[in-house]
C-alpha cells in the first residue's frame, strides 16, 4: 500500500508539473497584455521578493517528515506529540521573524528600488502588505503538509501541492476578469493559498487526529541541535536555489526597470522549467540508488555506468528541448509575449545552453546525498550564488539586463560545470572522457536534423500558433525517428519494450 502511494504520488507529479508549466504559458500572455510590461514587472518583482521568504523555513520542512516517520516507527507516541508542539512553537516564531522582515522591507522600498517609479512603488507597497498575511499565516500552517508525508499520506500532499500548483497561476486570469490589477490578484491568490493550507490542518486533526504536546523540560529541548544539523545543508540548498534564480530580478528592479524585471522573471522561469524536466526523469532512479549504494560497498559500484545510464535519457528529451527553442523560440517569445520580448529568446539561449551540463549530470546529487558527501556540493553552489550576486551587480549599471545573465552564465560554468565535474572525478572516479563521448554521441547524430530545420525556418517568414505547432510536430516526429533508428541502444530499447509489458500486465491485472 506505501509503495502503491508513492507510486500514484509520483505520477501526481508529473501531472502537476506538466500542467503547471502548461498553465504558466497559458496565463503570461494574458496577464502581459492585461497589465502592460511595466506593472508585469513589478508582479514579478513582488513575487521574487515573496518567494524569499521561503528560505526562512530553514529546511525543517524535511526535518518534520524525517521526525514523523521515525517516532511513529518506534511507536514513541510522546516523541510524537512533543516534536509536533516544538514545530508548533518554530514555526511561530518564523513567523513572526517574517512580520519584522515584512515591516522593514516595506518601511524601505524607496531605498531599495530607486529605479522605479513612485507609482510603482506605491503598488509594491500595497502587494507587500497583502502578501506579508499570507507569508506569516503560511509558515504554522505548512507543518500539517509535512506532517501529512511524515504520516506516508503522499496522494493527498502530492494532491495539494498541485492544486497550489495550479491554482496559483488560474487564479490570475479569474481576476483579471473581474477587472482586478496585481494588487486584486495577490489578494485572490492569497485567499486561495490560505484555503488550500487549511485542508492538511484538518486532515491532521479530525482524521490522523495528531496529538499536541509542549516540551516540558530541558531534555526535550536536546533534539534542537540535531533537527538544526540535518537542516543546514537542506537549508543552504534552498538559499542557493533562491539567490541564483531570484536575484536577478530584485537587482534589475534596484538599477534597471520594471520592464527588465519582466523580461528576466521570464528568460529565468523558462530556465527552471528546463532544469525541472530533467529532475524528474532522475526521480525514479532515487530509490534505486540509494539501495544500492547501501548494500554494496561504494568501491564496487561503477558510478560512470550510473551516470551515463540516466545522462544518455536526459540527452534525448534536453536535446530536442533546447535544438527546438534553437530553432523555433524567437517566433514562439513574439506569439507567446510579444515583439517588446525578442530579448528573451537570446537570453534564455544563453543560460539553457551552460546550464545543459549540470541538468544531464544530476543524478550526481543523488549519489552525493546517499554517500552523505554532499556538503561540498552545497558550500561550492552557495559561494557560486554569492559570486552570481557580485559580478551581476557590477555589470548591471553597465550591460542592463545582459549583466546580470553574464553572471549567472559565469556562475554556472565555474560551480556547477568545471568544479563539480573534477569534484565527480576525484570522489566518484567518474569517467569524464567515457561520459562527455556518451552525451556528445547523441547531440552530434541530432546535428544535421538541427541544421536543416534551422536553415528552412530561418527562410520562412510567415508565423501563427498553426504553423509554428505544424512545423514543432514534423521536428519532433522526425527527432524521434532518428533517435530511435540511429541514437537508441539495443539495451535501451529492451528496457524500454519490458517497461511497456509490465505496464501492460498490470493494466490486465
Amino acid at each position: 500500500m506505501k509503495n502503491k502511494q508513492k507510486e500514484i504520488s509520483i505520477i501526481i507529479t508529473y501531472i502537476g508539473l506538466i500542467l503547471g508549466i502548461g498553465t504558466y504559458f497559458f496565463v503570461t500572455p494574458f496577464a502581459i497584455r492585461s497589465l502592460g510590461e511595466s506593472e508585469f514587472g513589478i508582479y514579478n518583482l513582488v513575487y521574487t521578493i515573496v518567494s524569499y521568504f521561503t528560505v526562512l523555513d530553514f529546511g525543517f520542512g524535511n526535518a518534520i517528515i524525517r521526525y514523523t516517520s521515525k517516532y511513529l516507527a518506534l511507536k514513541d507516541y510522546k516523541k510524537l506529540k512533543e516534536i509536533n508542539g516544538l514545530f508548533i512553537i518554530i514555526y511561530s516564531l518564523i513567523g513572526v521573524i517574517s512580520l519584522v522582515i515584512g515591516v522593514i522591507l516595506i518601511n524601505n522600498l524607496y531605498n531599495i528600488f530607486p529605479a522605479l517609479l513612485i507609482s510603482e512603488i506605491e503598488i509594491v507597497d500595497k502587494m507587500m502588505k497583502i502578501a506579508l498575511i499570507n507569508i506569516v499565516l503560511s509558515f504554522p500552517l505548512s507543518i500539517f503538509l509535512a506532517i501529512l508525508k511524515g504520516y506516508e499520506k503522499f496522494i493527498l500532499a502530492e494532491t495539494i501541492h498541485v492544486m497550489k500548483l495550479l491554482l496559483s497561476p488560474l487564479s490570475i486570469i479569474f481576476a483579471l476578469i473581474l477587472g482586478y490589477r496585481s494588487v486584486g490578484i495577490i489578494t485572490i491568490q492569497t485567499i486561495v493559498n490560505l484555503i488550500i493550507s487549511i485542508i492538511p490542518l484538518i486532515y491532521c486533526l479530525f482524521k490522523i487526529k495528531i496529538r499536541i504536546a509542549l516540551p516540558k523540560n530541558k531534555a526535550d529541548l536536546e533534539i534542537v541541535n540535531e533537527i538544526i544539523k540535518f537542516s543546514f545543508y537542506v537549508f543552504l540548498g534552498m538559499l542557493v536555489v533562491k539567490v541564483f534564480w531570484s536575484t536577478d530580478q530584485v537587482i534589475l528592479g534596484a538599477f534597471v526597470s520594471s520592464t527588465a524585471v519582466s523580461i528576466c522573471s521570464l528568460v529565468s522561469q523558462i530556465a527552471q522549467y528546463y532544469s525541472s524536466l530533467s529532475e524528474t526523469i532522475t526521480k525514479p532512479y532515487l530509490t534505486l540508488i540509494t539501495k544500492n549504494i547501501t548494500l554494496v560497498k561504494k568501491e564496487k559500484i561503477d558510478f560512470t555506468e550510473i551516470f551515463i545510464k540516466v545522462g544518455r535519457v536526459q540527452t534525448y528529451l534536453l536535446t530536442l528541448i533546447i535544438t527546438g527553442f534553437l530553432i523555433f523560440g524567437k517566433k514562439f517569445v513574439v506569439l507567446w509575449a510579444g515583439e517588446s520580448f525578442i530579448q528573451v529568446y537570446e537570453l534564455t539561449l544563453l543560460i539553457l545552453i551552460p546550464l545543459t551540463v549540470p541538468a544531464v549530470q544530476n543524478v550526481g546529487v543523488a549519489i552525493l546525498q546517499a554517500l552523505n558527501i554532499h556538503k561540498f556540493r552545497s558550500i561550492v553552489y552557495f559561494i557560486i550564488a554569492v559570486i552570481n550576486v557580485f559580478i551581476s551587480i557590477v555589470l548591471v549599471k553597465k550591460c542592463g539586463i545582459y549583466g546580470t545573465t553574464f553572471g549567472t552564465v559565469s556562475a554556472i560554468v565555474i560551480g556547477h560545470i568545471v568544479i563539480m565535474n573534477i569534484y565527480y572525478k576525484k570522489k566518484l572516479g567518474l569517467n569524464l572522457r567515457k561520459f562527455w563521448k556518451n552525451v556528445m554521441s547523441i547531440i552530434l547524430k541530432a546535428l544535421p536534423l538541427v541544421v536543416i530545420f534551422y536553415i528552412i525556418e530561418f527562410n520562412i517568414k510567415k508565423t501563427g500558433w498553426i504553423t509554428l505547432a505544424l512545423e514543432i510536430s514534423i521536428y519532433t516526429l522526425l527527432y524521434g525517428i532518428i533517435l530511435y533508428k540511429f541514437i537508441i541502444t539495443s539495451e535501451e530499447k529492451n528496457r524500454m519494450k519490458e517497461i511497456i509489458g509490465r505496464k501492460k500486465i498490470n493494466e490486465s491485472n
